[in-house]
């Protein structure tokens, strides 16, 4: 099965948690992204209407005072809404997208490469920031960057043979996801947003996830022959010659 994407689905809100509705087919792979710009210390929770569990792609990123994770659950059941809830009893502009994938690895998704995910961060006045280099072991993937940024924007515009899908950013574009599947390993590979209006604080995640179409170690494609491996010997049986 080849990875698909399925659909985006986003929020915003005011506090210490948003909740996204989103309507998900059971077995497939969602990735959530979420920021906060006022507390460099909070922890992120998040909770589904399946009670599926939720894995956090590594540990969070942050710029000067706030903070981005990205999330996944994986052949998740399905589910009508999802909520990403920071610890601290803050009071922040907490913006969430989830996207949804078919054909992603059972298992362990996350393409196995040591330098899996990669991750970068600004703090001053731009309109665009560049992924950390990503590198992959598995030649099928999908290339998910997440990206959260410190004001309200206009314009989000995704990186070269990228896709943001109109429902992968929310509506004050201070986190977006955008993605891109390839066919191929890749040797320090770098993606761009860009956006209209300069943010001093800006965070990113780039993450690769395998294709279904795995060995038993689902983060890599091995069809070769193990000559270690042993097979019952047949032997065949000798004719019997009787002599009269």
């Amino acid at each position: 099965m080849a990875i698909a994407f399925v659909q985006a689905a986003n929020n915003s809100t005011v506090g210490t948690a948003t909740t996204v509705t989103i309507t998900t087919t059971t077995g497939n792979l969602l990735v959530l992204a979420v920021y906060e710009g006022v507390n460099a210390t909070s922890t992120i929770s998040v909770s589904d209407t399946a009670g599926n569990t939720w894995t956090q792609v590594n540990s969070y990123v942050t710029s000067s005072g706030d903070r981005f994770a990205m999330l996944y659950s994986l052949g998740a059941s399905s589910i009508t809404s999802v909520t990403a809830t920071w610890s601290g009893n803050i009071s922040a502009t907490v913006p969430v997208v989830v996207i949804e994938f078919s054909g992603v690895a059972t298992g362990t998704p996350l393409d196995s490469n040591a330098g899996n995910p990669a991750t970068s961060s600004g703090t001053t006045n731009s309109t665009t920031l560049t992924s950390g280099a990503l590198t992959t072991s598995n030649a099928v993937d999908v290339l998910i960057f997440g990206l959260g940024i410190g004001s309200t924007t206009t314009g989000m515009t995704a990186g070269t043979n990228f896709t943001l899908n109109a429902n992968a950013t929310t509506s004050n574009q201070r986190c977006s996801i955008t993605y891109r599947i390839v066919a191929a390993t890749q040797s320090g590979a770098t993606t761009s947003d860009t956006w209209n209006t300069g943010s001093s604080n800006r965070t990113s995640i780039f993450a690769a996830f395998a294709n279904v179409n795995q060995s038993s170690n689902p983060a890599f494609e091995d069809d070769s022959f193990n000559a270690s491996t042993s097979f019952p010997l047949i032997q065949q049986a000798e004719p019997i010659i009787s002599v009269f």
